[in-house]
């Protein structure tokens, strides 16, 4: 994967999915790049359903960055029995405008 912005420009990109706890990994993805010339779209959500599939029916929670939290991916994994931490962008078509800062 390349990575302009950074000192190192190429590098491997893994999906990992681990134990706050104890960091044992218990499922990692190498993200090998597009499959075709098409957008990839809700990348996020597949990424997480495949890495967390062994936690279904346990009441766990999983903890997620900005890039991999949504309410579509939240909404799905409450139907396992999994719920989900994480931040939202303020940018996500998802969310209200009510919950914008500063604006009603």
């Amino acid at each position: 994967m390349a990575m302009k912005s950074k000192p190192v420009k190429y590098g491997i990109k893994l999906w990992v999915a681990a134990d706050a706890k104890t960091f044992h990994a218990y499922d990692t993805q190498v993200y090998t790049g597009k499959t075709d010339r098409a957008r990839e779209t809700n990348k996020s959500l597949w990424v997480v359903r495949g890495a967390v599939r062994h936690m279904y029916g346990t009441r766990r929670c999983v903890t997620a960055d900005n890039f991999f939290t949504s309410c579509e991916l939240a909404n799905f994994l409450l139907t396992r029995n999994v719920t989900l931490v994480g931040t939202l962008r303020e940018n996500k078509p998802e969310i209200s405008s009510l919950f914008h800062s500063g604006k009603q």
